[in-house]
């Protein structure tokens, strides 16, 4: 037997599931010029249109967040650094050689031991450069 507005009200009050698709549609405010569709669809009796239309109501609708205070595009400044390092056909994974990083004034500075010695080079979200060792 379907329910009415108000023991939808009552069993959702008394933490029940409403399990009466017309009842909960029934009780929303139908006075919300967005649910005009939804309202028509109720008063012809049509359960499936009157979901549908809330349904679409929902999808259509902006929902602001208070977290959320920009909306827009800008750019951000980001910097991906790629190390590709030749291996033996031979070679484990476990002998790569140790990259290490250090951080010091907006500069990354990435140090790569070679055969003979290191390489190093700096980056930042400006500029990519080779550090070449002071003689």
């Amino acid at each position: 037997m379907p329910m009415n507005c108000a023991q939808a009200e009552t069993a959702k009050a008394e933490g029940f599931v409403v399990s009466d698709r017309m009842a909960l549609l029934k009780c929303l405010d139908l006075t919300i010029p967005e649910l005009a569709r939804l309202k028509a669809a109720l008063e012809r009796d049509d359960v499936e249109a009157a979901a549908a239309a809330y349904i679409a109501h929902f999808r259509a609708k902006e929902i602001r967040s208070p977290a959320v205070t920009y909306t827009g595009h800008m750019k951000l400044p980001a910097v991906i650094a790629v190390a590709l390092v030749p291996l033996a056909a031979d070679q484990d994974l476990a002998d790569l050689p140790q990259i290490r990083s250090e951080l010091a004034a907006g500069l990354t500075t990435w140090t790569l031991p070679i055969d003979n010695g290191t390489l190093r080079f700096a980056t930042s979200v400006e500029k990519y450069e080779l550090v070449v060792p002071a003689n």
